[in-house]
């Protein structure tokens, strides 16, 4: 699981062969990271009605739907909710018609937004819920220095206000530093209480993937530690660890069991289940949390994969994703 704390990693390279990428050397991750990735534009999330003189407005009459991403108004790009409050200023009547162009899917579209003075509030109103980014907290699961490439979280960014995995444009990611757990107890998740530093990026956002986000890192960590990662078809039942933070900035070691290996043939999120063992995990966070998404697991002296979800029912147990699915990513 990642934590979502609003309204939320690159990948590029020469693609190898497996059997060169079993023998491969990586580092590892651990690291607690902040996430923001960005729309292209701003997203719109909803609408509602705006009154004026005894007429209502409603940008959906106007066609705007969930989903559009407003890229200009009046021919002049907006990126930021800031750069689209500072146009929409410039018109000033009680009953504003602007011409604004958003894109849906693979369409651009021209549209009209009807922005109303209101008396109560002496604002403007527009009648558009949107947004123009999404931030959380997460795991970084391995750096590869043959490429400078990172992988993270395991599994998608999603949207939750159009149920769908996030359009991205660009994004970073930041140093983190994890303040407290909240527990999880059974049907209700727990988190990772982070505060991220927003002066300290450590990394681009390019790729969000149903496996994992990726992306470009500044530098490799100082306590980044090499190992080799192993295929899916090496992983098998038994110990293993995962490698995360509960606390500050310290990456500890936490044991698991995996009791099952799902074999596949195409990338998949819940390749690996297991169970939390680790006495100190347990008492810490009574099991998996939000947070943890992209924490490595360690088998045999490999990376073989990250944790991806919990099974919120009963949060001693998740699932992982193979590490030779993400280390693909990076490689393509």
């Amino acid at each position: 699981m990642w934590k979502r704390t609003a309204a939320l990693l690159l990948c590029a390279g020469l693609f190898m062969p497996l059997t060169v990428y079993a023998n491969s050397e990586i580092y590892i991750g651990g690291d607690s990271v902040g996430i923001a990735v960005h729309y292209e534009g701003i997203m719109v999330s909803g609408t509602y009605t705006v009154e004026q003189n005894g007429s209502s407005y409603n940008p959906s009459k106007q066609g705007f739907v969930k989903g559009d991403v407003i890229i200009a108004v009046n021919d002049i790009k907006v990126k930021t909710m800031e750069d689209l409050y500072q146009e929409l200023l410039k018109y000033q009547k009680p009953v504003n018609e602007i011409a604004v162009t958003v894109k849906h899917g693979q369409k651009t579209i021209d549209r009209t937004l009807t922005t109303v003075f209101d008396d109560k509030t002496q604002s403007f109103k527009s009648g558009l819920y949107v947004k123009d980014e999404i931030t959380g907290v997460g795991t970084i699961t391995f750096y590869n220095p043959v490429n400078g490439q990172y992988g993270a979280l395991g599994h998608e960014i999603m949207d939750n206000d159009l149920n769908q995995i996030a359009a991205i444009a660009d994004g970073k990611i930041y140093s983190s530093e994890v303040n407290s757990i909240t527990k999880a107890q059974p049907n209700v998740a727990g988190e990772k209480n982070a505060t991220i530093n927003y002066n300290d990026p450590l990394g681009s956002v390019s790729k969000n993937t149903d496996i994992g986000i990726y992306g470009a890192y500044k530098d490799l960590p100082k306590h980044a530690k090499k190992y080799e990662w192993a295929s899916r078809e090496a992983v098998h039942t038994g110990k293993a660890t995962i490698e995360t933070v509960l606390n500050d900035q310290q990456i500890k070691s936490y044991e698991i069991e995996i009791t099952k290996v799902n074999k596949q043939d195409s990338k998949d999120v819940k390749g690996i289940e297991f169970t939390v063992t680790d006495e100190n995990l347990l008492a810490a966070a009574n099991g998996i949390v939000q947070g943890m998404s992209g924490s490595p697991i360690i088998q045999d002296g490999k990376l073989i994969g990250a944790v991806t979800h919990v099974v919120t029912s009963n949060p001693v147990n998740g699932y992982g994703v193979y590490a030779e699915w993400m280390i693909q990513q990076t490689e393509s």
